[in-house]
């Protein structure tokens, strides 16, 4: 029985040498705390980043799509679009959070000189304006976009 309780106790000294104590658990779990915290930040960076740029995305495809339906419109119809439109005009309209100003003034004039004769040419273009406005967590936010249409 000596032989058996001297066997127990040889063992039980190795797997008290394999084991950590309360203090280094506690250090191991600081580092681990310390070194987290960054990488949680990060990460929190990152989603106000990426909803960012999804309302970005979302308002650029707005303010495009209702510029390439006017586009659209004025080559296909132009009698229907001067019709509409024969004037400066103003149109609001809402997507969900976002807000679309659209602003078509069918007689802009351009002016050039002819390479020529020096002399002054006057164009006329439609042209539009589209602003989209958004709030985002707390944030007013825009993007314009200024085009011609023919």
């Amino acid at each position: 029985m000596g032989k058996q309780f001297l066997k127990y106790l040889s063992i039980y000294s190795n797997i008290k040498k394999r084991a950590f104590s309360l203090v280094e658990i506690l250090i191991a779990i600081t580092i681990f705390a310390v070194s987290l915290a960054p990488l949680i930040g990060i990460f929190l960076q990152s989603q106000r980043s990426t909803e960012s740029a999804i309302d970005y995305y979302r308002a650029h495809n707005i303010a495009v799509s209702e510029l390439e339906r006017l586009k659209a419109l004025a080559v296909a119809h132009p009698d229907f679009f001067h019709k509409n439109y024969p004037k400066l005009r103003t149109i609001n309209k809402d997507f969900d959070k976002y807000h679309l100003v659209l602003t078509i003034d069918p007689e802009v004039k351009i002016s050039t000189i002819s390479s020529f004769d020096n002399s002054v040419i006057d164009i006329y273009v439609k042209e539009a304006f589209a602003e989209v406005f958004w709030e985002s967590r707390g944030k007013k936010a825009s993007l314009a976009f200024k085009t011609t249409l023919r």
